[in-house]
C-alpha cells in the first residue's frame, strides 16, 4: 500500500508538471510566428490538396466529392451557431439546476456541450458528401494554421509524407533522436476527421514519448465503406516493417473510430501471421458498432454523440458483428498488450467495458482506465481539462513502458538510435510513477 500511495504522488506530480509546461509552451507565441504559420499552413494546404489520395487507389479522388462552398460555408455557421447557443443554454441551466452531473466543473460541462453540438452537427450523418467534405477542409486549414502549437514548432517536425502507401502526417522531435514510432489512427466515426484535426494531440504525444508518430488520411466512409480503413492501416503497418522499423518498436494508438481501427488492426495482423506491435493505446474506442449496450440510452444525454451515431455508411454491405468491424466480437487471442482509457458517461461503455474483459480473458495484458464521470475521448482535451493531462501521461507512461529505455539502432525510415542522456527532461515524471500509470495492476479474468 505505500509504495501504491508514492506511485500515486508521483503520477499526480507528473500530471501537474506536465500542466505547467502545456500551458508554458501555448503561451509561448509571438506576432511573427503567427504569420509564418499560416503561411506554412496555406502552402502545407495547397500542397496537401495536390497529394491527398495519390499513393492510395487510383479511383479514391474520382469519388470523393468535391467540396459544395456555398453550402458549407451555411452548414458550418449554423453548426457554430447551435455551438454557441448550447454553451448558453448550459451556463443557464447550470446556474439554475446545478452540474448536469455531480462532480462537473463549469470547464468540463461547458466543454461537453459546445463539442456536443458541433460532433451532432458534423458527424451526426445531417450532411451530404460534398457539404460534409467541404466543412472538413476548412477545419483542415484552420488546424493547420494552430496545430502544432506555436510553441512547438522549433522542436517538431511536421510534413506530408507522400510516399507512404496511405498519405499521412510525420512528426517527429527535432534535435535529438527517438526509440519509436506510433502508428496513429485518427477518430471521426470513419466518416470524417483527418490528421491535420488530431495535430494538436499527436504533437504533444510525439513529444511527449519521444517518437515519431504517422497519421495516416485513411479512406472514409460512405465513398470508401469497410473494409477499406482496415486495409489502409494495414498498409501502412506493413510499410513501417518493409522500410525496417521492427514490430516491438512500433505503438498503434487511436481515438473512438481509430480506436476500434486499430484493434481491428491487431486482429488482422494475427490473422495474416504479421508480427504484432509493442502495444495498442485505446482511447474511446468504437469497438461495438451494434450499438446494443445499454449504455447508448443511458448515457445519451451525458456524451458529446449524436443520439443517433451514424454506422451504416461504414459497415456498407458487412455485417455488424464482422470481427474487423466490431473487434468486441473477434477472437483476441495473441493481441499485444493495450492500455484502454474509456468514460463511464459514454454511450459507447458498456462495448468498451466488454471489450477489455474479453481480451483479459483471451490472455490480453490490458490497463483499462475507466473515469466514471467522463464522455466520449475525453484524454483528447489537453491541456483544456486536467483530467486529460492525467489520460496523456497514462499514455506517455504506457508508451516507455512498451518500448523501453533500450536504444534502438539506427535502421531506414528515420527511426535513429536513442540512449538515455537523450531522452527529454519531460518525460522523467511518467518515468518515475510507474510503467503503466493505472492505479494497481492488469485487470484479469478473475477480477470483479
Amino acid at each position: 500500500m505505500d509504495d501504491q500511495t508514492v506511485d500515486d504522488r508521483a503520477v499526480d506530480k507528473a500530471v501537474d508538471d506536465r500542466a505547467v509546461d502545456d500551458r508554458a509552451v501555448d503561451e509561448a507565441v509571438d506576432d511573427r510566428a503567427v504569420d509564418e504559420a499560416v503561411g506554412e499552413a496555406a502552402n502545407d494546404h495547397a500542397a496537401d490538396d495536390q497529394a491527398v489520395g495519390s499513393p492510395v487507389p487510383a479511383d479514391l479522388e474520382a469519388t470523393t466529392p468535391r467540396a459544395d462552398w456555398p453550402r458549407t460555408l451555411v452548414a458550418l455557421a449554423k453548426v457554430g451557431v447551435s455551438a454557441g447557443a448550447a454553451v448558453g443554454t448550459g451556463a443557464a441551466r447550470r446556474v439554475l439546476e446545478g452540474p448536469m452531473v455531480p462532480g462537473w466543473s463549469w470547464s468540463v460541462e461547458l466543454t461537453r456541450a459546445a463539442v456536443s453540438q458541433l460532433m451532432g452537427g458534423i458527424a451526426g450523418g445531417n450532411m451530404d458528401p460534398p457539404t460534409l467534405r467541404g466543412v472538413e477542409r476548412i477545419i483542415d486549414m484552420a488546424t493547420q494554421v494552430v496545430w502544432p502549437p506555436i510553441g512547438y514548432r522549433r522542436s517538431l517536425s511536421v510534413t506530408l509524407e507522400r510516399d507512404a502507401p496511405v498519405p499521412g502526417d510525420w512528426i517527429h522531435p527535432v534535435g535529438y533522436t527517438y526509440r519509436g514510432v506510433i502508428l496513429y489512427l485518427h477518430g471521426g466515426g470513419y466518416l470524417g476527421g483527418s490528421p491535420w484535426t488530431h495535430r494538436g494531440f499527436t504533437s504533444k504525444l510525439s513529444m511527449r514519448t519521444s517518437t515519431g508518430v504517422f497519421v495516416p488520411e485513411y479512406r472514409l466512409a460512405p465513398q470508401h465503406p469497410f473494409p477499406a480503413a482496415v486495409e489502409d492501416a494495414l498498409a501502412c503497418y506493413r510499410h513501417m516493417l518493409s522500410v525496417g522499423v521492427p514490430a516491438e518498436r512500433i505503438m498503434v494508438a487511436g481515438d473512438s473510430a481509430g480506436g476500434g481501427l486499430a484493434a481491428a488492426l491487431g486482429v488482422a495482423l494475427r490473422d495474416e501471421g504479421l508480427p504484432q506491435p509493442a502495444g495498442y493505446s485505446l482511447i474511446s474506442p468504437e469497438i461495438d458498432l451494434t450499438l446494443t449496450g445499454d449504455s447508448i440510452a443511458a448515457n445519451a444525454r451525458t456524451d458529446i454523440l449524436p443520439e443517433v451515431i451514424p454506422t451504416d455508411g461504414y459497415v456498407g454491405a458487412a455485417e455488424p458483428t464482422d470481427p474487423l468491424v466490431s473487434p468486441l466480437y473477434a477472437d483476441l487471442r495473441g493481441l499485444a498488450p493495450m492500455l484502454i482509457q474509456i468514460g463511464g458517461r459514454e454511450m459507447l461503455h458498456d462495448g468498451q467495458a466488454a471489450f477489455a474483459r474479453k481480451a483479459a480473458d483471451a490472455g490480453v495484458e490490458v490497463w483499462l482506465h475507466d473515469e466514471p464521470e467522463m464522455f466520449h475521448v475525453w484524454p483528447m482535451l489537453v491541456p483544456q481539462l486536467s483530467i486529460s493531462v492525467a489520460a496523456l501521461s497514462r499514455i506517455v507512461a504506457f508508451t516507455e513502458h512498451r518500448l523501453g529505455p533500450l536504444p534502438l539502432e539506427a535502421a531506414p525510415g528515420r527511426i535513429d538510435g536513442l540512449t538515455s542522456e537523450d531522452q527529454p527532461a519531460d518525460l522523467a515524471g511518467a518515468r518515475r510513477a510507474t510503467a503503466v500509470a493505472h492505479r494497481g495492476s492488469p485487470i484479469s479474468a478473475t477480477d470483479d
